[in-house]
């Protein structure tokens, strides 16, 4: 779309063009010449009514300017100033039937400013529309509704998603029909509006000698994490004071009904940093009926791998990044009808305007550090509403059990904010970072003098297992991380093996100063987000250190 505006006129049946120095309507050759610019083919909607159907799908532009004409005044304030939680009305009167793909509406929609006089214009996506209040009915093609819309979040077409039968449809805005918008705000859950004072003196009674054990467990999808507590008659010392446990598979999808009983075998345990001492939390693996790992249960191979190599004390430190969601699954702090400012000074940003929902990841630090998580820092990220945080060095088994628990501690912490924090490896489409788990490892070798050659070794190794690892480091064996690992935003690419030196769109990194140094660790920048961080900590293992080669991990039971 170029910088031309196309308006619609509510006086007329027929579309009319302006141009943009005095906005006096085009004809003729002038006319003729804006139509095949815009490429605007004259088509008959299913109502039969005339309709421009935009066959060039050049109305989408990301970055459209909402503006007001000087001087006139807006029918109602913007609805970021009302304290009402369902606040102002918005009307957008669209002059002349327009038809667009239902995919496209995200865009159009996205980008709507908010409801002006008659006088005044609404700019969507460079398309300008008369705006015209005294219009009241809401009409689709055979749909008649009244849509709201959280008012930090765009528009998104799955709003509309039940209202056609496929992406392609096209979406009918009849002659002179409204889209009428109610805008609230920030979409958070029902139990954070709760009286947490209230909640508070309930906490501070007494227990007695009793202790709360909350065992948590990886469920059926292999990223989400269940819960449920027990009373315990005193205060486990150590993880074989805690007994084992059941839950209903079936609810978790890990069985079926007929068969639903899991079983839940305490792993590791932390301090609660939620009911406070002398609470614990309990991770457990989860076995079957027939006591054998249900298929999620991927700690019991990891564990068995590292005591296979405990003599080489393979170290991990993972860093974990993750993004601040409303219960909406808008991110946290973005505009209610667009998008923020470009990339650039949200990394490691201070300030209101830079850094969303420091809060949250304040409480988060302190929470694991109560609970004894091996966390070492945290930052914010590129993306606005992205944050990362840092778990290790720990050694073999231990990666796991500690970022596991550090996901947990975080999920709760969210639950209490009323938002919701997103492992997804690309949360937000386009122009924006992705969220991986970026993996250092190092051994005994590689730490020790001249462990460089230790480092290019097992990077060679690396390299010939390529797509063994891409399957390993996110839960849909590499369809998560396609949609991230695309070669832009700090990225390698899928398909291709890549290292260097500081290199943070290579596949492996090594730091400048393990370059300088000769000695040290490498980063693996391909793991997801939604990582299992046992199923990467075994599979460098694997490759590295038990020197495996193919696509397939070696079976050690046979």
């Amino acid at each position: 779309m170029t910088d031309r505006q196309v308006f619609f006129d509510r006086r007329s049946r027929h579309s009319l063009f302006f141009a943009e120095e005095d906005r006096t309507p085009l004809a003729g050759a002038a006319r003729a010449d804006r139509i095949e610019q815009f490429g605007l083919d004259r088509k008959k909607s299913p109502s039969g009514s005339g309709a421009f159907t935009n066959s060039r799908e050049c109305v989408i532009i990301q970055n459209c300017c909402n503006e007001t004409i000087a001087g006139r005044r807006r029918e109602m304030p913007h609805p970021e100033l009302s304290s009402s939680p369902l606040c102002w009305g918005i009307t957008v009167n669209l002059g002349k039937v327009v038809c667009v793909p239902t995919i496209r509406m995200q865009a159009l929609l996205t980008q709507m400013s908010w409801t002006y006089t008659a006088t005044e214009m609404c700019y969507i996506n460079k398309i300008a529309l008369f705006s015209h209040p005294k219009t009241f009915s809401t009409v689709f093609v055979r749909f008649k509704m009244q849509i709201d819309v959280p008012s930090r979040c765009p528009i998104h077409y799955s709003y509309f998603s039940e209202l056609v039968r496929e992406q392609d449809t096209l979406l009918i805005f009849r002659y002179f029909s409204t889209l009428n918008i109610r805008v609230r705000k920030m979409a958070t859950s029902a139990s954070s509006k709760l009286s947490k004072a209230v909640k508070q003196q309930y906490m501070d009674l007494p227990q007695g000698e009793k202790v709360q054990a909350m065992y948590i467990w990886i469920d059926g999808t292999g990223e989400g994490l269940r819960c449920k507590t027990r009373t315990l008659d005193f205060e486990p010392k150590s993880i074989d004071d805690l007994p084992e446990w059941n839950f209903d598979g079936s609810s978790t999808h890990q069985s079926e009904g007929s068969n639903s009983d899991m079983y839940l075998i305490p792993a590791v345990m932390f301090r609660d940093p939620f009911r406070k001492d002398p609470n614990k939390l309990v991770l457990c693996e989860v076995l079957k009926y027939n006591r054998k790992p249900a298929e999620t249960n991927l700690r019991r191979s990891c564990k068995r791998i590292m005591r296979m190599v405990e003599n080489h004390h393979p170290w991990f430190g993972m860093e974990q990044e993750y993004t601040i969601l409303g219960t909406d699954g808008h991110p946290f702090g973005w505009p209610s009808n667009g998008f923020p400012g470009p990339q650039g000074p949200y990394y490691c940003g201070v300030g209101a305007d830079k850094a969303y929902g420091r809060d949250i990841v304040e409480a988060h630090y302190r929470a694991c550090l109560y609970a004894g998580v091996q966390i070492c820092g945290t930052n914010a990220e590129v993306m606005p509403a992205q944050w990362e945080f840092q778990v290790g060095p720990c050694e073999g088994i231990n990666m796991g059990d500690h970022l596991w628990v550090a996901r947990f501690i975080l999920h709760r912490v969210c639950e209490d904010f009323g938002v919701v924090v997103s492992f997804d490896p690309k949360p937000i489409s386009g122009n924006w970072n992705g969220a991986g788990c970026h993996t250092n490892f190092s051994t005994k070798e590689m730490r020790e003098e001249g462990g460089l050659r230790v480092i290019e070794e097992s990077i060679e190794r690396l390299a010939k297992r390529h797509m063994y690892h891409i399957q390993a480091y996110d839960p849909k064996g590499g369809l998560d991380n396609a949609r991230r690992l695309t070669g832009h935003h700090e990225t390698s690419n899928i398909d291709e093996f890549s290292a260097g030196v500081a290199n943070r769109s290579a596949s492996i990194r090594i730091p400048r100063s393990v370059g300088h140094e000769k000695s040290g660790y490498f980063e693996d920048r391909r793991p997801s987000a939604n990582c299992d961080p046992y199923m990467v900590t075994e599979a460098l293992v694997r490759t590295c250190l038990l020197k495996e080669e193919g696509s397939e991990p070696t079976d050690y039971n046979k």
